[in-house]
């Protein structure tokens, strides 16, 4: 890879790992459920004039708005409202596990030994940090981002599946959709949500924007950039630097104490994620030949 591009992999892994900041700060002035709704309400706003509605899709856009709002978004980001930054960032990469599973399930990809040796590697990292004590009392919390990334694996297993809808579409349309639900969501499971938004300071309110801008806008139009340039292999490693960047994030921002219980956690867990990533590719598809 060019030096400009590992620079620009290595911004957008900053800014998805500061991200958890973001929504730590955000949850904690404003509803989850109701954050998810105007997270999503702005980045429609923000891409409906560029884009323009997909005919006879709309079957497949319920779905995935249901997947990726109702289930992955709210408990992502419900779960954030109890569990320090640092321990978000690293339980979000039971996401490629999940995936991996999903894969094997649905696609017939083999894991192989290196792959279930990772995943249970992965699981364990998990476990080693709800055994942390800033987990404490929010340890039913920590299912919550687990679900999240199950559910996100969902999402993301029902888009290779149906194939054909662009990432601008998804972004645009499946937020729009997303809204109704988990405003609705919002109004049944949370309370207080116009006490919130009038008491909202600019911290949360920097917090919502950085979803939209940073994240819809910079980052994923950086990351689509990096995918069509180079092989998924030369790239999708260097999220395994989202964890060390909210980790650090959550300690420089937020004061997030990095006990040794923590790290270690995350660093088992990293390694798991890194052995069902990199697997070799023989284990991936049989009968398919390897690429450099």
């Amino acid at each position: 890879m060019r030096p400009s591009d590992v620079a620009l992999a290595l911004v957008v892994m900053a800014i998805w790992g500061l991200n958890f900041v973001a929504v730590r700060v955000g949850v904690q002035e404003i509803p989850p459920i109701l954050f998810v709704t105007l997270r999503f309400a702005c980045a429609f706003l923000l891409m409906v004039p560029f884009v323009p509605w997909p005919k006879g899709r709309l079957r497949d856009l319920l779905v995935l708005s249901f997947m990726l709002g109702s289930l992955h978004f709210t408990t992502m980001f419900t779960g954030a409202r109890y569990l320090e930054a640092g321990t978000m960032a690293v339980v979000s990469q039971l996401q490629a596990v999940f995936s991996a599973l999903l894969a094997r399930l649905w696609f017939g990809e083999r894991l192989g030994a290196v792959g279930w040796a990772g995943m249970a590697i992965a699981f364990g990292g998990v476990l080693l940090i709800a055994g942390e004590p800033a987990v404490g009392d929010h340890l039913w919390a920590l299912v919550l981002p687990v679900l999240g990334c199950a559910f996100f694996a969902l999402y993301h297993a029902h888009v290779k599946r149906i194939g054909t809808l662009s990432a601008n579409v998804l972004n645009c349309w499946v937020s729009l959709l997303i809204v109704p639900q988990t405003l609705v969501l919002s109004l049944v499971l949370e309370s207080g949500q116009m006490a919130a938004l009038r008491a909202v300071t600019w911290s949360g309110v920097a917090a919502l924007l950085y979803q939209v801008v940073p994240m819809v806008i910079v980052s994923y139009w950086a990351w689509y950039r990096l995918l069509y340039r180079y092989p998924l292999t030369r790239v999708a490693p260097f999220q395994m630097l989202v964890p060390l960047f909210g980790v650090l994030a959550g300690a420089l921002m937020l004061g997030e104490p990095l006990t040794l219980q923590k790290i270690a956690g995350g660093a088992v867990t990293i390694v798991g994620v890194a052995l069902v990533v990199l697997r070799p590719a023989r284990d991936r598809a049989p009968g398919q030949p390897s690429r450099a």
